[in-house]
């Protein structure tokens, strides 16, 4: 930790001699987000933060890798032993996948600048999230309602399992008509709830399967493939081709449904 401990004018008088008052550095905190944290598909971060200072902060500047990316300046002194807080919201959007480091520098009225003294680390990932939802009029009569419900599920390839969905629960909307574009953002999870990040799909081969869900448990319950093909309450509707996880980093997926619906599967931030 970084501290520049500055000496006020002297103010005090004892008989004929003088003393000099140090001005002591700041305190600083950064209670959210926490070290470890792991955040997927988000372009922005709230960092939460504080600090008390013998005689005023002046400023809190907020690190992102070692650079300011907000400065908090200070309507008004704090008085002595003052403590101060706030929340500011920082864009994350242009910053790369992997880990990062979020720190503080606080300055006192006396100039005194003092650095966190455990920085926070936290990692950042793209997620696979639904785009669109195409209809197109394929079929004599073309189509008009009823609402149909999609789900998409993530198959590995090498397993022949179920890994995560995309559902009503998770943004995916239905579609009642033909010959449009739905915009969505629908994000996968996996069969306990939680969000899928993009390193959940390393090292892996995936299909995308598009079905109509209409039974009475939707995502994050896992579909039962076998059961899809002969149930009288969900069909499966299409199976994307094999993709793989180099491969969705620089393209969109196209996952068929039925013989009028296109669902698209693309990688990202959507928040």
């Amino acid at each position: 930790m970084r501290i520049l401990t500055a000496l006020l004018t002297t103010v005090v008088l004892t008989g004929c001699t003088s003393k000099e008052v140090v001005d002591e550095p700041p305190e600083i905190w950064l209670s959210s987000p926490s070290d470890g944290a792991v955040f997927g598909g988000t372009t922005t971060l709230d960092v939460e933060f504080g600090g008390y200072d013998d005689y005023g902060i002046r400023t809190i500047d907020v690190l992102l890798d070692d650079e300011v990316v907000h400065t908090e300046e200070l309507e008004a002194p704090t008085e002595e032993y003052e403590s101060v807080s706030g929340v500011v919201q920082i864009s994350i959007a242009e910053i790369a996948e992997g880990a990062h480091t979020l720190t503080l520098q606080a300055t006192d009225l006396g100039e005194n600048v003092v650095d966190l003294e455990t920085p926070v680390n936290f990692e950042l990932y793209d997620i696979p999230y639904i785009t669109k939802i195409e209809v197109s009029n394929t079929q004599e009569g073309g189509f008009n309602g009823p609402l149909i419900e999609v789900e998409v599920h993530i198959l590995d390839v090498a397993t022949d399992s179920l890994i995560g969905c995309a559902g009503e629960n998770t943004g995916l909307g239905g579609v009642e008509n033909d010959n449009q574009v739905y915009d969505v953002s629908a994000h996968f999870v996996n069969y306990s709830g939680g969000l899928m990040i993009f390193p959940d799909l390393a090292e892996r081969d995936i299909q995308f399967v598009g079905i109509e869900s209409d039974a009475g448990s939707h995502c994050p319950t896992p579909a039962d493939l076998t059961d899809e093909l002969t149930s009288d309450d969900d069909d499966l509707y299409g199976v994307s081709r094999t993709i793989s996880a180099s491969e969705f980093l620089e393209t969109e997926v196209q996952v068929p449904v039925g013989d009028m619906r296109t669902l698209r599967v693309a990688k990202g931030r959507p928040w």
